[in-house]
């Protein structure tokens, strides 16, 4: 193909100049000058076939045509070419000389769903519970009240929680964790001011603090991942399809250009899984490539962090205490990913001359699994010890196993327990589990555990569990527990699926020479409105006495509140006794300028509003949640923080006579947060008449002319008919701005519900119609009534 190759042969035959468009493996390359002979053979211009195509060819088929070289589109190599001689259209598919490098991400690394509302609302709550228990003989046993406060601002939330305590005997107020956290959503940060449990991780301890921490929290936003992904590459020399299956499931199809290629972020949940490469040329060849890897949700990807750094003073005497602090303490932990198989970190705490510190490593091996190391060292009161940590798990389809080992000296210390009186030497636990078609899953494990002061423990156990039909299943286990003599114990159960939410279940189980026998029946606690209830019989038989016992439990969630009555009712030996707990919980919530009163709020809350439409059934991802109240308000107490949450009205239950604009929404709340969720739902009521114009003596029609009215600040305009006839609906057009982030917030909201919405409130308004040059202005009143359309008769204006 160099220029230095003898002279080209000239073309002898004749030849007609064209334009045509040539694309090559699917891009389009542009306009080339080229010439057709008489017998249909297309001929490219030499420098457009090396500069700019990329193609090669067989240099001693090129010809001179008007002195200056062609190349005949016959003559290039490794390539499938058609020539569209109507539309002067060149595809070429097969072999280049220019070397690309496709990369192509297979899953996103973060894929939030679109059209979702992300709320910022001024909010509160304030959730409230109490119980009453009393047990027969003894009569009144204790009454709690507990509650929790929740403020959000912005970026900044507010939570506190308080507990009292009444018995016979004494009474107690106290308070449980108060904090205020600075939240960075975008940056998937908190810093905490309060009460916070501060963990340093594997071989350290978790602490109460009151002080600050400041932490990488990636729930923040649910749908980044942030377990390793894989990358594949490889060359190819023609355009190729690729084909990614896994474990031979299809779970992707790219384009791939000649030259190298790196196909970018798969991911599976985890376990071992064969990753394969189908490519396919364009002459039908194919080239199989296979990639064993292995996928751990607990190691971090590539160049992400994982951290909390935690100072303050110990809460002491928590739960019965308020405000007791004591000594100065500190905790941290980091971990890295320096690979996708590769982690490290470093963790440390500290307090009242007790210092703990470690480092640890995690790594992923593609055919034997994952794996973590943590070595540690302490001093305390001049004695220094040392701990590590061991484990190990791996998963192939149905196949598990897992291994954990530790090993402590006896002057080991953690802040967290700093004088373990049962120090332990070592502990080791063992598992392996798999399935066994059509037999049912199996489950092996055994496990160590010596102390220093010599009580040594071994447990071996075996589980089996198999689905015996659509609704009913088998579990069991056998265990032997070895401390100074060996226990035995056995447990076999059968649980029922029914229907609706309802389950049963029969068990038996024996420990060394007790029988215990349950039946219970059960139905779940609904998300939304409605009974859950629990109902169990037990006997109990030991070798000097036998027990009997019933267990009822019933909850009904309303509107604004769950109530529950919970008792036991047990006969033995030594005598009967009933014990009963009489529980009732609720919330009152703000966002924005609106009020409610709700269940208890678990996480975050939206306030509903259906305009003043009652009974319509707000759903939250599907399930019901409640209906509008006679304000057509309710509140949805459980939105999932962070996460999608579709809120969708259900139209089936609405009046014909309304009309809805929208049905559902998307919507993301942060933590402990309000927000507002309207939907229009106006009932359509209409007027009619006939317009007429007074002129001196004369009464005339104002037909097919244009009406103007004047409705707050919004002008409307609306056509006359045969005769002057007019229909006037009492909604306005939609506004284009609705349904954008400020048009959903609660003060828009608010704004619009002030001021009328798209609803044109009963009353008289000024209207008008331009005729022959001079503005005719009349009035146009709409009652007062529940009647669909009211004819309004003859409506007259007078012409000046």
């Amino acid at each position: 193909m160099s220029d230095s190759a003898a002279p080209a042969p000239r073309f002898l035959n004749a030849t007609t100049p064209l334009v045509v468009n040539i694309s090559v493996n699917g891009e389009a390359k542009g306009d080339f000058f080229a010439e057709l002979d008489d017998g249909g053979q297309l001929f490219i211009r030499r420098e457009d076939v090396v500069d700019t195509l990329k193609l090669s060819f067989a240099e001693d088929q090129t010809v001179l045509i008007r002195n200056e070289r062609y190349v005949p589109l016959s003559a290039i190599r490794d390539v499938r070419h058609s020539f569209d001689e109507k539309n002067l259209v060149v595809a070429i598919m097969g072999k280049t000389a220019e070397a690309r490098k496709t990369a192509i991400e297979i899953y996103p690394l973060s894929s939030k769903p679109k059209d979702v509302y992300y709320p910022r609302e001024n909010s509160a709550f304030f959730n409230y519970g109490a119980t009453y228990s009393h047990a027969n003989p003894l009569g009144f046993q204790s009454f709690t009240a507990s509650n929790q406060l929740g403020i959000r601002s912005g970026d900044v939330f507010f939570v506190s929680e308080s507990l009292y305590t009444k018995t016979e005997r004494n009474d107690q107020f106290v308070r449980l964790l108060s904090n205020a956290t600075y939240e960075r959503r975008d940056d998937l940060q908190w810093l905490v001011l309060g009460d916070q449990f501060a963990n340093s991780g594997d071989l350290g301890s978790a602490i109460n603090l009151g002080g600050i921490g400041f932490s990488k929290v990636y729930q923040l936003d649910p749908y980044f991942i942030t377990q390793p992904l894989f990358s594949i590459g490889g060359v190819t020399a023609f355009p190729s399809q690729a084909e990614i299956y896994m474990d031979g499931v299809l779970v992707g199809k790219q384009s791939i250009a000649p030259g190298s290629f790196e196909l970018k972020n798969i991911y599976s949940q985890g376990g071992a899984r064969n990753i394969e490469v189908v490519l396919k040329d364009p002459f039908g060849n194919e080239q199989r490539i296979s990639y064993p890897m292995y996928f751990s949700t607990l190691l971090l990807r590539e160049g992400l962090h994982e951290y909390s750094y935690n100072v303050g003073f110990i809460r002491e005497r928590y739960g019965v205490e308020s405000n007791q602090y004591g000594k100065p303490a500190f905790s941290a932990f980091h971990r890295y990913g320096v690979t996708n198989a590769l982690n490290i970190g470093a963790r440390a705490e500290g307090s009242d001359g007790i210092y703990n510190a470690g480092i640890s490593s995690s790594f992923l091996a593609p055919r034997a699994g994952s794996f973590a190391v943590s070595l540690a060292g302490s001093a305390a009161n001049g004695n220094a010890g040392m701990a590590g940590s061991f484990q190990h798990s791996y998963q192939l389809d149905s196949f598990s196993t897992n291994l954990l080992l530790r090993g402590f000296s006896r002057e080991y210390a953690t802040v967290g327990n700093p004088f373990a009186s049962d120090a332990i030497k070592y502990e080791m636990n063992f598992g392996v589990g798999f399935l066994l078609n059509p037999l049912g899953s199996i489950s092996l494990s055994y496990s160590e555990r010596d102390a220093y002061s010599g009580l040594n423990t071994r447990v071996a156990s075996a589980s089996f569990s198999r689905a015996l039909s659509r609704v009913v299943s088998l579990f069991m286990t056998a265990s032997a527990t070895r401390q100074v003599d060996t226990d035995y114990s056995f447990f076999v159960g059968l649980n029922f699926n029914f229907e609706k939410g309802i389950r049963g279940a029969a068990q038996y189980s024996r420990t060394g020479s007790a029988n215990t026998e349950t039946l219970q029946l059960q139905k779940d606690v609904p998300v939304g409105e409605g009974f859950a209830y629990r109902a169990s019989i037990n006997r109990n038989d030991t070798e000097t006495t036998s027990t009997n016992s019933f267990n009822p439990y019933l909850q009904y969630n309303a509107r604004y509140g769950i109530y529950s009555l919970d008792a036991g009712i047990q006969n033995s030996s030594d005598g009967a006794s009933e014990s009963y707990n009489l529980s009732a919980a609720g919330s009152l919530v703000y966002a924005g300028g609106f009020y409610g009163l709700s269940r208890p709020v678990s996480d975050s809350f939206g306030i509903v509003m259906v305009d003043k439409l009652p009974n319509a059934m707000v759903l939250s991802n599907g399930q019901e949640i409640g209906q509008t109240d006679s304000t057509g308000m309710m509140v949805v107490p459980s939105l999932a923080s962070y996460g999608h949450n579709q809120i969708t009205l259900d139209a089936k239950n609405i009046p014909m006579d309304y009309s809805i604009s929208g049905v559902s929404m998307k919507i993301s709340p942060s933590l402990w947060s309000g927000s507002c969720i309207s939907f229009d739902a106006l009932k359509v009521q209409a007027v009619t008449g006939s317009l007429h114009a007074i002129a001196g003596d004369k009464k005339v029609p104002m037909e097919y002319v244009e009406i103007s009215m004047k409705v707050g600040d919004k002008e409307m305009k609306f056509p006359t008919g045969k005769g002057g006839e007019f229909y006037i609906e009492n909604l306005f057009s939609a506004d284009p701005a609705k349904g954008t982030q400020d048009d959903l917030s609660c003060r828009a909201i608010a704004e619009r519900r002030k001021s009328g919405g798209n609803y044109i409130q009963p009353g008289s308004y000024r209207a008008w119609v331009d005729f022959e040059g001079k503005k005719c202005e009349f009035s146009i009143a709409l009652p007062t009534t529940e009647d669909v359309i009211t004819d309004l008769g003859e409506v007259q204006c007078l012409i000046p």
